[in-house]
């Protein structure tokens, strides 16, 4: 029981320096350090652009992604024109790539998404 408690701890602690590692992405930095930017995705190119801990986007022609930004967690919804949505949750790694999850409307997130930093928004600085 006890190795539970400190092994339960210790991934208290790994997870606290990992999402502590990742502050709010400032001016100048592109999706090579945070979610701003132009992504490469399994679902088309994503255009995010990021205000505090807003972020907001389109993404495989004219469907829209938005949500909030904590540490390097964006959690959000997609929503298509035709009315089909579902929650994201997208980790950034700190070097230009995501990964994640999404799932229909309500459903589990169990659907992958990753992307890949491909270009800086301009005013952003940084590039890939």
């Amino acid at each position: 029981m006890l190795l539970l408690r400190v092994g339960s701890a210790w991934v208290v602690v790994l997870l606290s320096l990992f999402l502590g590692s990742y502050a709010p992405q400032a001016q100048g930095q592109s999706c090579l350090q945070g979610f701003a930017g132009v992504w490469k995705t399994q679902h088309g190119s994503m255009t995010l652009t990021v205000k505090g801990n807003e972020v907001s986007g389109t993404y495989g022609g004219s469907r829209t992604v938005s949500g909030t930004v904590v540490g390097g967690v964006f959690t959000g919804t997609w929503r298509h024109a035709n009315g089909r949505w579902s929650r994201i949750c997208f980790i950034h790694d700190g070097n230009g790539k995501f990964a994640g999850n999404y799932g229909e409307k309500d459903a589990a997130l169990s659907s992958n998404w990753w992307g890949q930093c491909s270009g800086s928004l301009p005013g952003s600085g940084g590039g890939a």
